[in-house]
């Protein structure tokens, strides 16, 4: 029985579509297409498993054959070469294949636009394309429909992809091995190994900003010292922003300690201790922390509360 249209699309994951039979007796050439992006021992094996797989599929029918299999590694980056896929087309052109069997839609591609325009020119040849795990079967689709199910698809894919990038660099954070703890600020350079050491002379000028504030300074007071000095900025220009001397008061990183990924209410973040050489001693810098709340208008009560404190009465210089 064919399922209609709003019945396939609500298939549940565990639910596998058997595709409808022709009615009449007529041998169907079918062809297989697997890919993968690399070369590696795992990825080799699913491709392995993709052809044993979809071979598989196909001999399920009895009026189906397989007359080809179109097996490549190849990237699914636009612009990247994929022989057997364009092999694979013009075979549909020419007549020789009338139905594709792949796995799912990554196998086809990953940009949107790429795929969509390839599953046009498969439809135009006359050309069926079953999409197993993606539950995508071209006969039962008109484009618009297509063109919806590929956006909802790709969406999927990224936040997928996008997903195992943040693991990834919170895997590395875990384990001490993120390249991140290593990342330079003003006052640090890097060794032939690519470990922080001190930079002194930029490192001076950290210590300069700290006890300039220590001594009353507003930061827009520290501001005009160092241009009256014709001191650069860490990006070399000879002006300054509250918001980069703010971030140099507030980076932990000069005490020798590294926060990954700060916390907020969904994440956990992860603190490397004396992971470099400090710059700022430890007391210097809770001073100047408990200077910055004093000046905040804003104190933290025992029991949390955030109120407003009396006004910040000290003598600021500049």
């Amino acid at each position: 029985m064919m399922f209609e249209r709003r019945d396939f699309m609500k298939l549940a994951s565990n639910v596998h579509y058997i595709p409808a039979r022709p009615s009449n007796n007529e041998i169907l050439p079918v062809a297989i297409y697997c890919r993968v992006s690399t070369a590696d021992a795992t990825q080799l094996e699913s491709l392995s498993n993709q052809v044993s797989a979809l071979t598989n599929y196909v001999s399920n029918f009895d009026d189906w054959k397989l007359v080809d299999a179109y097996v490549e590694v190849s990237s699914s980056k636009t612009g990247s070469v994929r022989t057997q896929f364009n092999r694979l087309i013009k075979d549909c052109q020419s007549g020789k294949i009338k139905l594709i069997v792949a796995k799912s839609l990554e196998r086809m591609g990953r940009d949107t636009v790429d795929v969509l325009t390839a599953v046009r020119t498969i439809k135009e040849s006359g050309t069926r394309l079953l999409l197993v795990d993606s539950l995508i079967d071209t006969e039962y689709m008109d484009d618009d429909m297509i063109t919806s199910i590929l956006a909802s698809l790709a969406q999927e894919d990224n936040e997928s992809r996008s997903q195992n990038i943040k693991m990834g660099f919170k895997h590395h954070a875990a384990n001490g091995t993120s390249k991140l703890y290593q990342r330079k600020c003003l006052g640090y350079k890097h060794n032939e190994n690519g470990d922080l050491i001190v930079d002194e002379a930029e490192a001076e000028l950290v210590r300069t900003i700290f006890k300039l504030y220590l001594k009353g300074y507003s930061i827009g007071g520290i501001i005009k010292e160092l241009e009256s000095k014709d001191i650069l900025s860490p990006t070399g220009k000879n002006r300054w922003y509250k918001g980069t001397i703010d971030n140099i008061l507030n980076n932990e990183k000069y005490v020798g300690d590294v926060e990954l990924f700060k916390p907020d209410k969904e994440s956990d973040s992860y603190l490397m201790s004396d992971s470099h050489p400090a710059i700022i001693d430890r007391a210097t810098f809770q001073a100047v922390k408990l200077e910055r709340q004093s000046r905040s208008n804003v104190e933290i009560t025992e029991d949390g509360i955030r109120r407003k404190s009396k006004k910040y009465s000290s003598k600021k210089k500049g």
